[in-house]
Protein backbone atom coordinates (compact mmCIF):
# COMPACT_ATOMS: atom_id res chain seq x y z
CA UNK A 1 0.00 0.00 0.00
CA UNK A 2 1.42 3.57 -0.59
CA UNK A 3 0.86 6.34 1.41
CA UNK A 4 1.61 10.15 0.99
CA UNK A 5 3.73 12.89 3.20
CA UNK A 6 1.26 15.54 4.11
CA UNK A 7 -1.73 15.71 6.41
CA UNK A 8 -5.18 15.29 4.63
CA UNK A 9 -8.54 14.75 6.35
CA UNK A 10 -11.79 14.11 4.05
CA UNK A 11 -15.45 13.15 5.46
CA UNK A 12 -18.50 14.42 4.00
CA UNK A 13 -16.68 15.55 0.51
CA UNK A 14 -18.33 13.79 -3.11
CA UNK A 15 -14.99 12.51 -3.98
CA UNK A 16 -14.77 10.26 -0.93
CA UNK A 17 -15.44 6.96 -1.46
CA UNK A 18 -15.81 5.69 1.85
CA UNK A 19 -18.38 8.34 2.95
CA UNK A 20 -19.86 8.71 5.30
CA UNK A 21 -16.69 7.05 7.06
CA UNK A 22 -13.56 9.90 7.61
CA UNK A 23 -9.91 9.35 5.84
CA UNK A 24 -7.19 10.89 8.21
CA UNK A 25 -3.72 11.11 5.93
CA UNK A 26 -1.69 12.02 8.63
CA UNK A 27 1.89 11.36 6.93
CA UNK A 28 3.35 14.46 7.87
CA UNK A 29 6.64 14.72 9.26
CA UNK A 30 7.54 10.67 9.01
CA UNK A 31 10.23 11.37 6.30
CA UNK A 32 12.86 13.42 4.63
CA UNK A 33 10.35 14.75 1.86
CA UNK A 34 6.85 16.42 1.36
CA UNK A 35 4.37 16.16 -1.16
CA UNK A 36 5.37 19.39 -1.05
CA UNK A 37 7.59 22.39 -0.32
CA UNK A 38 7.04 23.20 3.25
CA UNK A 39 6.94 26.86 4.43
CA UNK A 40 8.86 28.31 7.13
CA UNK A 41 6.01 29.37 9.03
CA UNK A 42 3.75 25.88 8.61
CA UNK A 43 1.05 27.75 7.12
CA UNK A 44 0.98 24.01 4.87
CA UNK A 45 -0.24 20.41 5.26
CA UNK A 46 3.21 19.02 4.76
CA UNK A 47 4.75 18.28 8.32
CA UNK A 48 2.87 18.08 11.17
CA UNK A 49 -0.03 16.46 13.39
CA UNK A 50 -3.76 15.05 14.42
CA UNK A 51 -5.36 15.94 18.05
CA UNK A 52 -8.09 14.07 18.31
CA UNK A 53 -11.25 14.71 21.19
CA UNK A 54 -12.97 11.73 22.00
CA UNK A 55 -16.76 12.06 22.44
CA UNK A 56 -20.07 10.09 22.80
CA UNK A 57 -21.25 10.49 19.72
CA UNK A 58 -18.11 12.79 18.15
CA UNK A 59 -14.85 12.62 17.37
CA UNK A 60 -13.43 16.23 16.96
CA UNK A 61 -10.03 15.85 14.20
CA UNK A 62 -7.63 19.22 14.36
CA UNK A 63 -4.81 19.15 11.48
CA UNK A 64 -2.55 20.98 13.26
CA UNK A 65 0.67 21.94 11.01
CA UNK A 66 4.81 22.05 12.70
CA UNK A 67 4.18 25.73 13.02
CA UNK A 68 1.42 25.43 14.86
CA UNK A 69 -1.45 26.07 12.87
CA UNK A 70 -4.99 24.59 13.13
CA UNK A 71 -5.26 23.85 9.66
CA UNK A 72 -8.42 22.33 9.74
CA UNK A 73 -10.71 21.25 12.19
CA UNK A 74 -13.43 18.18 11.55
CA UNK A 75 -16.40 16.55 13.46
CA UNK A 76 -16.82 12.89 12.70
CA UNK A 77 -20.09 11.89 13.69
CA UNK A 78 -20.51 7.99 15.18
CA UNK A 79 -21.69 5.59 13.17
CA UNK A 80 -24.59 3.32 13.85
CA UNK A 81 -25.32 -0.26 13.15
CA UNK A 82 -26.97 -0.40 9.65
CA UNK A 83 -25.00 2.10 7.92
CA UNK A 84 -26.08 4.88 8.74
CA UNK A 85 -24.65 8.12 11.66
CA UNK A 86 -25.85 8.91 15.09
CA UNK A 87 -28.20 12.13 14.68
CA UNK A 88 -25.81 15.27 15.59
CA UNK A 89 -24.87 16.37 19.17
CA UNK A 90 -27.15 19.01 20.65
CA UNK A 91 -24.25 20.42 20.66
CA UNK A 92 -21.21 19.82 18.60
CA UNK A 93 -17.62 20.11 19.50
CA UNK A 94 -17.16 22.24 16.24
CA UNK A 95 -19.82 24.66 16.99
CA UNK A 96 -18.51 28.58 15.84
CA UNK A 97 -15.43 26.85 14.43
CA UNK A 98 -14.32 28.80 11.35
CA UNK A 99 -13.54 26.31 8.87
CA UNK A 100 -10.50 26.12 7.15
CA UNK A 101 -6.85 27.38 8.70
CA UNK A 102 -7.16 29.86 11.76
CA UNK A 103 -4.75 32.69 12.31
CA UNK A 104 -0.87 31.47 13.48
CA UNK A 105 -0.11 31.14 17.33
CA UNK A 106 1.84 34.44 18.72
CA UNK A 107 5.52 33.52 20.05
CA UNK A 108 6.77 36.02 22.75
CA UNK A 109 10.77 35.22 23.64
CA UNK A 110 12.45 37.13 26.60
CA UNK A 111 15.88 36.38 27.99
CA UNK A 112 16.59 38.21 31.41
CA UNK A 113 20.15 38.24 34.04
CA UNK A 114 19.86 37.89 37.47
CA UNK A 115 23.43 38.02 39.11
CA UNK A 116 25.09 35.25 36.71
CA UNK A 117 22.21 33.13 35.58
CA UNK A 118 20.18 33.87 32.65
CA UNK A 119 16.35 33.17 32.41
CA UNK A 120 14.40 32.80 28.93
CA UNK A 121 11.00 32.92 29.26
CA UNK A 122 8.77 31.66 26.00
CA UNK A 123 5.21 31.94 25.64
CA UNK A 124 3.13 30.57 22.90
CA UNK A 125 -0.55 32.39 22.46
CA UNK A 126 -3.04 30.91 20.23
CA UNK A 127 -6.44 32.73 20.16
CA UNK A 128 -9.06 31.18 17.90
CA UNK A 129 -12.10 33.51 17.47
CA UNK A 130 -15.55 33.06 16.40
CA UNK A 131 -18.79 35.00 15.87
CA UNK A 132 -19.67 33.17 19.61
CA UNK A 133 -16.58 32.49 21.47
CA UNK A 134 -13.05 33.21 21.91
CA UNK A 135 -10.49 30.94 23.08
CA UNK A 136 -6.99 31.49 23.86
CA UNK A 137 -4.66 29.03 25.07
CA UNK A 138 -1.39 30.57 26.58
CA UNK A 139 1.83 27.45 27.52
CA UNK A 140 4.79 29.53 29.21
CA UNK A 141 8.27 27.61 29.97
CA UNK A 142 11.11 29.00 31.71
CA UNK A 143 14.67 27.61 31.61
CA UNK A 144 17.81 29.05 33.20
CA UNK A 145 21.23 29.01 31.39
CA UNK A 146 24.20 29.86 33.08
CA UNK A 147 26.61 32.15 30.87
CA UNK A 148 29.42 34.97 31.71
CA UNK A 149 27.47 37.62 29.39
CA UNK A 150 24.04 37.47 29.70
CA UNK A 151 21.62 39.57 27.04
CA UNK A 152 18.25 40.95 27.20
CA UNK A 153 15.91 40.54 24.41
CA UNK A 154 12.15 40.60 23.35
CA UNK A 155 10.54 39.66 20.35
CA UNK A 156 6.84 38.37 19.70
CA UNK A 157 6.84 36.39 15.64
CA UNK A 158 3.98 33.96 14.33
CA UNK A 159 4.47 30.31 13.34
CA UNK A 160 5.79 28.75 16.74
CA UNK A 161 9.30 29.06 17.78
CA UNK A 162 11.66 31.48 15.75
CA UNK A 163 14.82 33.09 16.38
CA UNK A 164 14.66 36.43 18.59
CA UNK A 165 15.00 39.47 16.77
CA UNK A 166 18.35 41.78 17.09
CA UNK A 167 19.49 42.07 20.44
CA UNK A 168 18.24 45.11 22.47
CA UNK A 169 21.00 45.47 24.70
CA UNK A 170 24.02 43.18 26.44
CA UNK A 171 24.68 43.46 30.03
CA UNK A 172 27.68 41.77 31.12
CA UNK A 173 27.61 39.41 34.17
CA UNK A 174 29.49 40.31 37.55
CA UNK A 175 32.16 37.76 38.28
Amino acid sequence: AGHRHQQEVHYLESDNFLRPTAILVSGGGGGITSEAMPTASGEDDQYGFMDLTLGLREIKVEAISHGGQIRSTTCVRRRVPGGGMMPPAEESMCEGVPPGPQPLPTTTATTTTTGTRTYTTRTLTTTTTTSSVTRTLTTTSTTRTPRRHATTSSTTSHGGFRAAAPLEHSVAAPR
